[in-house]
């Protein structure tokens, strides 16, 4: 019986080294979230996009690509939690608002998917760290928090979030990741751009439209003037669809509806050409700058 057992733990094994470099992850960094409202002022960027391919780990559901997460406010998460079904894990998280928190990874629970946000529980004497489960929209699932290890997903039904408006949104500042190349591949692709707003006057509302190349977000490939009626509600530029709350000469408040940007994966063996013409760009750039 201990021999049919090893066998199986090793076909498990080898099971879960191959699907761990098969996929590859094909995201949009951007700095906005879908829904969320935000404040932009005149030469600030309504919205930020990256377009960005890195290896995809199947198994553990942790895409290699992190950032940091902003709160809205000053916040606070305490309560007891159920750890190995008899335990209460007493939990006490604070964070600032002007902190910035690294994502440490991704997950889902019930089909739902969450960026797992590490912080300090003040409540361990140890201050070991507990992983914050935040959803799509930047709201913090006070239900379920991951034990600092990320493999035991331990549950509440007392916790509280103060204040409960509170959001962690998704910045475009990258987390520091030194990217082992041999498994690793991150990859810099064409849709790179940013809408800048630039005020109102009396008949219309200006937005600056820049898109970048593949190798350089410092230097605008493209631009172009894009002008509104000051009175819109809604404006769109291409696919991306944007609510207007507040429109002045000093700022905008507004939120992205809807943006055509999604996430996908896709086997190594078969890549679409967006992703081969990409690669082959990036090589040329790279045996080009080596001579």
């Amino acid at each position: 019986m201990k021999m049919i057992a090893a066998i199986f733990m090793l076909m498990l094994l080898a099971g879960c080294g191959k699907h761990r470099s098969e996929l590859i992850q094909h995201s949009y960094l951007k700095n906005y979230s879908l829904g969320v409202i935000k404040t932009a002022y005149i030469g600030q960027p309504i919205a930020k996009v990256r377009d960005l391919y890195a290896d995809y780990d199947e198994f553990q559901s942790k895409f290699a690509l992190k950032y940091y997460m902003k709160p809205s406010s000053d916040f606070e998460l305490s309560g007891k939690y159920i750890k190995k079904k008899y335990f209460d894990f007493p939990v006490k998280v604070v964070g600032k608002k002007d902190g910035l928190y690294p994502a440490a990874g991704y997950t889902s629970v019930e089909g739902i998917p969450y960026t797992i946000v590490n912080m300090v529980n003040e409540a361990h004497k140890e201050k070991e760290e507990v992983g914050l489960l935040i959803d799509d929209t930047g709201k913090v699932f006070k239900g379920n928090i991951l034990d600092d290890d990320h493999d035991l997903i331990m549950k509440s039904e007392s916790s509280v979030v103060t204040p409960e408006t509170l959001k962690l949104i998704k910045t475009d500042k990258l987390v520091e990741h030194k990217f082992d190349e041999s498994n690793v591949d991150l990859l810099a692709c064409y849709t790179n751009f940013e809408l800048i707003y630039g005020g109102i006057n009396n008949v219309s509302l200006s937005i600056a439209y820049r898109e970048f190349t593949i190798d350089d977000m410092a230097r605008p490939s493209f631009f172009q003037n894009i002008v509104y009626e000051t009175t819109a509600k809604q404006i769109r530029f291409k696919e991306m669809l944007l609510e207007v709350i507040e429109a002045t000469n000093e700022k905008i408040v507004y939120k992205v509806i809807d943006d055509g940007l999604k996430d996908s994966k896709f086997p190594k063996d078969n890549v679409p050409r967006d992703y081969e013409e990409c690669r082959n760009t990036y090589e040329r750039k790279r045996k080009a700058m080596n001579r």
